[in-house]
C-alpha cells in the first residue's frame, strides 16, 4: 500500500467517524453556487488578516507576487471544497497543504485559526444567500462543518507526520555527527596512547590494536594483527578457554 492510498484510507475512516454521507456531499454542491461569487472576497479577507500577524506574515518571503499566487491557490481550494469530488486526488492535495506548511515554517496553530476565520466567512455567506427553510440550512451548515473539519484533520495529520519525520532526521544527523567526532577522538587516542590497546572479537581474535601494542609484540606475531587469535598465542589453553567463554 503506498502512502497516498493509506492517507485516503484514513480520510475515508474519518468520514465514517464524523458521519459523512452522500447527502452531505449533495448539500455542499447545492450550496456552492450561492457562495462561489464571494470566494474572492473571502480570499482577500484571509490574506489581509494574515498580513496583520508578524509570525504568520514572516513565512511569505516573496512579497506581492507570492501573495497573489497563494490567493489563486486558496480560491482553487474553495472551488474544490464545493465541487463534491472528495476522492484520492482531493485528499492528496489537502495533504500537500500540510507538508507545505512545514516546509515554510508556518506554526500549525495559524492554520487552525485561519481556517476558523474562513469557516465563519463561509457560514455567513451561506446564511445570507439562503432561500430555503431553516431545517435545510441547519443541515447544510452541519455538512459544511464536517467537510472543513475533515480538511483540517488531513492537513494537521500531514503537518504532524512531516514535522516528526524532519525532527527524527535532524536528530539522526546530530547523532551521526556526535558518533563521527567520538570515532575520530577514539582513533586519535588509540594511535597516540602510550599503552597497549587491543580490541578483540567474541572469539578472542584481534580486530584492532594501536601502534604501541604492535611495538611491544614485535617478534611475537608475524604479518597483520587483524584476525590473529590473541588468546591462543598469549595465554595457556585453560586460561584462553575461560577468557573466550567470558567474551561470548
Amino acid at each position: 500500500m503506498n502512502s497516498h492510498t493509506s492517507v485516503f484510507d484514513r480520510y475515508q475512516e474519518l468520514q465514517q467517524y464524523v458521519g459523512w454521507s452522500e447527502a452531505d456531499a449533495d448539500r455542499i454542491v447545492a450550496a456552492g453556487p450561492s457562495v462561489a461569487a464571494h470566494f474572492g472576497e473571502l480570499v482577500d479577507d484571509f490574506y489581509t488578516e494574515l498580513q496583520r500577524h508578524p509570525t504568520a506574515r514572516q513565512v511569505i518571503q516573496g512579497g506581492t507576487p507570492q501573495i497573489e499566487r497563494l490567493k489563486r491557490t486558496l480560491a482553487n481550494w474553495l472551488e474544490e471544497l464545493f465541487a463534491g469530488r472528495y476522492d484520492q486526488a482531493y485528499v492528496s492535495r489537502r495533504w500537500r497543504v500540510g507538508i507545505r506548511h512545514v516546509e515554510i515554517g508556518l506554526p500549525q496553530v495559524y492554520t487552525v485559526a485561519a481556517l476558523s476565520r474562513l469557516r465563519n466567512g463561509l457560514v455567513r455567506k451561506v446564511c445570507c444567500q439562503w432561500t430555503f427553510d431553516s431545517a435545510a440550512l441547519a443541515a447544510t451548515l452541519e455538512s459544511l462543518n464536517k467537510l472543513l473539519d475533515l480538511d483540517l484533520a488531513v492537513i494537521g495529520d500531514a503537518y504532524e507526520t512531516d514535522h516528526v519525520r524532519r525532527q527524527r532526521l535532524a536528530e539522526r544527523r546530530r547523532l551521526d555527527d556526535v558518533l563521527h567526532r567520538e570515532k575520530e577522538l577514539s582513533a586519535g587516542l588509540l594511535a597516540h596512547a602510550q599503552a597497549a590497546i587491543l580490541i578483540l572479537d567474541s572469539l578472542g581474535r584481534v580486530v584492532r590494536c594501536n601502534p604501541f601494542a604492535e611495538t611491544l609484540a614485535a617478534g611475537f606475531i608475524d604479518g597483520p594483527w587483524a584476525g590473529q587469535d590473541w588468546l591462543q598465542r598469549f595465554l595457556d589453553p585453560a586460561e584462553a578457554d575461560r577468557v573466550r567463554q567470558a567474551l561470548r
